[in-house]
């Protein structure tokens, strides 16, 4: 077995899970907006490799209201804890979506507006084909 990273896959998976109308993912500096970043690809976890967990944060951005935040990283979970995953790029299969670590932040931004953040760390756990 060649190992392969799965981070390219997984991002794109993720996205597409995400992607909903009224709420850009990834693809632009407005608001409300989804970002999927901070990748972490952990060593396997079986004798042969082919089992490991990929951590990310994604980060729900809203200047509307904390409510509408909170609102967003909801959905983001309903989207991403759905069970119907698939094959990832014909080389990985999703074994299992956790949710980890929740973080709120808000910021000043320079238009006076209030830029409401909600990280969301999840962990994945795929096993490579």
């Amino acid at each position: 077995m060649i190992y392969r990273s799965s981070q390219g896959e997984v991002y794109k998976a993720i996205r597409a899970r995400l992607a909903r109308k009224g709420i850009a993912v990834g693809e632009t500096a407005g608001y409300p907006r989804v970002e999927v970043h901070s990748f972490t690809e952990n060593a396997p976890t079986d004798k042969d490799g082919r089992v490991r967990v990929v951590s990310c944060v994604v980060e729900s951005m809203s200047v509307t209201s904390y409510g509408h935040s909170v609102s967003m990283n909801e959905e983001n979970l309903a989207r991403l804890l759905a069970g119907d995953w698939h094959t990832l790029g014909n080389t990985f299969n999703v074994l299992g979506v956790v949710p980890d670590q929740l973080t709120e932040l808000t910021e000043n931004l320079d238009t006076k507006e209030i830029l409401y953040r909600q990280l969301q760390r999840i962990n994945i756990t795929i096993w490579q084909n």
